[in-house]
């Protein structure tokens, strides 16, 4: 009659080889049931691992050749987990781009919002100054608070073009182009603006709007002065 102790014998006398059910009880298929039971104590107490049809000692196991193929339930080769390694550190390496890319987009946004904040500061200042809502006369400030917006927000990188600067003007003023061609001129000859000679004005459809002076076309705007 089988018992755990001479199944579990049997077992581990086979070495790698390992056994199967039929090696074990033999021509006494009568005893099929019993060995049933006794495997999955085995199983269950840790002693014996089955591996396709054959059943091994728990320390035979390790010793078993892989291959390839080869991932039964409780068999993970050393390859799977290298492999895996390498997965995860090309997954956090592409996070930590990722996250890298989203701080300098954040700190981008911290700037153009604390950009809008001096520019809505600028506007309550200028609409506190009752000296602005004359029609007729413009102040300086207002001038530069326009500049400063256009420049801003459109990267003029401090080339603010003279029609452009125009419409924005009359936007705030109610004031005819001559009269701003006479005002950017007499800034410019105080050197509190800088007006820049346009070299090829059939490059520009809007040329014609720039301010002609002794044969020239001045063209774009650029604030030298701060203070004045």
């Amino acid at each position: 009659m089988l018992t755990k102790d001479t199944v579990l014998k049997k077992i581990l006398e086979s070495g790698t080889k390992g056994k199967t059910r039929s090696d074990i009880y033999g021509k006494k298929t009568s005893e099929k049931e019993t060995l049933e039971k006794i495997i999955d104590e085995l199983k269950k107490e840790g002693k014996i691992l089955e591996k396709g049809k054959r059943l091994y000692g728990a320390e035979q196991v390790s010793q078993l050749p892989v291959k390839k193929e080869e991932v039964g339930e409780g068999f993970v080769k050393m390859q799977d987990f290298l492999t895996l390694k390498e997965l995860f550190s090309k997954e956090i390496e592409s996070l930590k781009k990722e996250v890298k890319e989203l701080r300098g987009l954040i700190y981008q946004f911290k700037s153009e919002i604390d950009r809008a904040y001096d520019y809505i500061n600028d506007i309550f200042i200028y609409l506190k100054e009752p000296s602005h809502e004359k029609v007729g006369s413009v102040d300086v400030d207002l001038l530069k608070m326009i500049y400063d917006n256009l420049n801003e927000t459109r990267h003029f990188g401090d080339s603010v073009p003279v029609p452009i600067f125009k419409d924005e003007v009359k936007k705030h003023v109610a004031i005819s182009d001559e009269e701003i061609d006479k005002i950017l001129l007499d800034l410019d000859s105080k050197e509190i603006i800088y007006l820049q000679t346009l070299d090829n004005p059939g490059d520009f459809s809007d040329s014609d709007r720039g301010i002609k002076f002794q044969g020239r076309i001045l063209y774009f705007i650029t604030w030298t002065k701060r203070e004045y």
